[in-house]
Parts: C-alpha cells; structure tokens; sequence
C-alpha cells in the first residue's frame, strides 16, 4: 500500500490478515516487524554458524585483514560464534547475561575492563545496540576491533549516526544471501526479510567507511 487511495481498491480485511502474516513469518534477530508477543523474551537469536564461517573465511583470507588472537564473544548465547573462533585456534572469552550453557553469566554492560584481552565480537541483543556499541568501544585499547552482527538497516537512526560520527565503522560485510536467526528450539524454517551486515569498528580509525559484500 504505497499510496493511501489504493486502499479503496482492496478489502481492509483481507491487507490487515496479511500483515498479520507477515509479521507472524519474520522470526529473525533485530526484526522491527516482530509483534512483541512473538519475539523471545530475552531477545535471544541465535547466529548462524556458516554466516560467521562466511564473514571470517572473507574477513581473514580474502581480504587479508587480523583479527587479535584474543577474543571476546559478550553476548555469547548458546556459543555459535565462540565455537567457531576457538575451532579455528583463537582464545576466546564468552560472556552472557543469560546462562545458556556456554559462557560466564555476567551483563556485558556491567564489565569495567576487556576481559578478552584483545577484540570483541558478537551478534548483541537488538534493544541494546547502542549501549552495547558505546560500552565496546569505551574498554578497547586503540587498535582493537569491535565487530558486531546487525541487520543492515542499523546504518539508520540519529542517535546511532552520532555514534558513528565520533567512531566511524571501518568496514560493512554485507551479507549478499539472505541470512535467518532462529529462536531456542526453534525446528521450523525461518523467514529470511531482513538483511544483515558485519559492521567492523577499529578503536582509533578516522577514515571514511568501507563496504565489502560477502557471497
């Protein structure tokens, strides 16, 4: 419904079932579409393992960049980016305020220091975005990166271009291929509407923002 005068054209009944559907099928992390019936209570999406295969298989060996051999997963979940860093041999320091098995249960934002030792890495709760943005940047030494899975329309919102206006994002990994995270025990496929991005922050950088696309 693009123009207002198209609603005499349709039933009402018939757009509002519809939109009750879509927002039914978009079951994915960040998604503004959610009913707040339908979102996880904790706002727990878990993070694809071959996105984050993806992203470190460009991030690293296309594109030559580092990553710190030490890592801090601060919104860990259930593991899903963690055991993929500790796989591929990096000392990784998992944290959740949520104990879902994996990890220390401890709130990200109630850390004084990097506890990690090096960069930090996570997919952070969607409420919490900005908060997280400005606690990650704040307890990393200069040089040290903050890398966070968001969906692609992040790059909006005042407070946020304030945020990155102080600390320009150094690169976006924009997912080409529709990525979905899932909900705990959640078996069904999951709708895939909204688009994702890898926003990498070097604690320091003041250049202008570069976009890569993963495949």
């Amino acid at each position: 419904m693009k123009q207002l005068n198209l609603c005499n054209m349709l039933n009402i009944k018939e757009i509002e079932e519809q939109e009750k559907i879509k927002v039914g099928n978009l079951t994915q992390l960040g998604s503004s579409a959610h009913a707040d019936h339908d979102r996880h209570k904790d706002d727990f999406y878990a993070t694809p393992q071959d996105a984050v295969v993806n992203f470190l298989n460009c991030f690293l060996y296309r594109d030559k960049e580092v990553l710190n051999k030490n890592v801090w997963e601060c919104s860990c979940g259930d593991g899903a980016i963690s055991k993929i860093l500790e796989n591929n041999g990096y000392n990784v320091f998992s944290s959740d305020l949520i104990d879902r098995g994996y990890g220390e249960k401890k709130d990200f934002l109630t850390y004084q220091n990097n506890v990690g030792g090096g960069d930090i890495i996570t997919n952070p709760p969607f409420k919490l975005i900005l908060p997280f943005l400005e606690h990650g940047i704040k307890l990393l030494e200069n040089g040290n990166k903050l890398i966070f899975l968001m969906r692609l329309l992040c790059l909006e919102g005042k407070q946020r271009n304030e945020f990155f206006t102080k600390n320009p994002i150094k690169f976006v990994y924009v997912h080409t291929t529709r990525i979905a995270c899932s909900r705990p025990n959640q078996t069904e496929n999951v709708a895939t509407a909204i688009a994702y991005a890898w926003y990498v922050w070097e604690k320091g950088y003041k250049g202008e923002t570069i976009v890569r696309w993963l495949p």
